[in-house]
């Protein structure tokens, strides 16, 4: 094992990594996992919660995309793939 001499950049060093390291735990909030769940909510609840939040309908990605875009590669891959059925 690699003895730390007490010299003074490697005093200096060891307090920047201290440093960097409890401001980095203080800024997540006091942990480093991310949130907290909470536990009176039912799992299935939380999850069509995030559903909810992450799904947009369909016609508004068909206006940002354009109606035919895309569409002509996946109608050739259907019918390969239903042919080598």
């Amino acid at each position: 094992m690699i003895a730390i001499v007490g010299t003074t950049p490697a005093v200096l060093g060891m307090g920047a990594l201290a440093a960097v390291i409890l401001g980095a735990y203080d800024y997540t909030g006091g942990g480093l996992t991310g949130y907290k769940k909470n536990p009176e909510m039912d799992e299935f609840e939380r999850k069509e919660l995030l559903r909810k939040n992450r799904r947009r309908p369909i016609e508004e990605t068909i206006s940002e995309l354009g109606e035919g875009r895309g569409m002509v590669q996946t109608i050739k891959y259907f019918a390969w793939l239903t042919c080598s059925l």
